[in-house]
């Protein structure tokens, strides 16, 4: 793995969009991101579709963002981008 998309600054926290279908839950979610490092903390929004995951580090986060972004998961491409902390 290529660590120049490692920022050691970089919150360890993804945003995920995509996720409105009705039968969605939150346990499937972390089964799908956890087969790529330790979760923290899930937070999911039903109003605006969307989950923030919180992983163990950077790393476990950028290998997360580099193989789930742009996947169809239940129907609806999931867009998985890095969270702004300031």
């Amino acid at each position: 793995m290529d660590n120049s998309d490692i920022d050691a600054n970089r919150s360890p926290v993804l945003y995920v969009r995509g996720l409105d279908h009705p039968n969605f839950k939150t346990q499937l979610l972390y089964n799908v991101f956890s087969n790529f490092g330790n979760i923290l903390k899930i937070i999911y929004t039903r109003s605006k579709a969307s989950a923030l995951i919180e992983f163990e580090n950077t790393e476990y986060a950028t290998i997360t963002k580099d193989y789930l972004h742009n996947i169809v998961f239940m129907g609806s491409q999931l867009k998985v981008t890095w969270f702004l902390v300031n």
